[in-house]
């Protein structure tokens, strides 16, 4: 998450997620993006890989684009599939102006 609050701070917009989750733990991929995309307040484009890897691995896909609140716009399921959104820059900043978690961080004492 530090990394990713990192290129929040530079006020990127959209992240682009590329992973190879196993279908083992789905559900902690559904959650962990949905949270960068809440507590950085910016769009979560998460594109997982889907089918087996050469180790013989099942890969979850379910690949999302996730809003700043983090629902998703769109999600595939377990197949390989093409996602579009039309994502709402005014949205964000939006977001932003209302609950602007940045403005409380005081990195100083940690």
């Amino acid at each position: 998450p530090e990394f990713i609050r990192k290129l929040a701070l530079e006020d990127i917009a959209v992240l682009f997620l590329p992973a190879a989750w196993p279908a083992s733990r789905l559900s902690h991929w559904q959650i962990l993006t949905r949270a960068r995309a809440i507590e950085n307040q910016f769009y979560v484009i998460a594109a997982n890989e889907a089918g087996t890897d050469e180790q013989g691995n099942h890969l979850a896909g379910h690949s999302a684009i996730l809003a700043p609140w983090g629902e998703a716009i769109v999600e595939a399921g377990e197949s390989e599939a093409i996602l579009t959104a039309r994502l709402r820059p005014g949205l964000r900043r939006h977001i932003r102006e209302t609950i602007n978690v940045f403005a409380d961080r005081r990195p100083e004492l940690y």
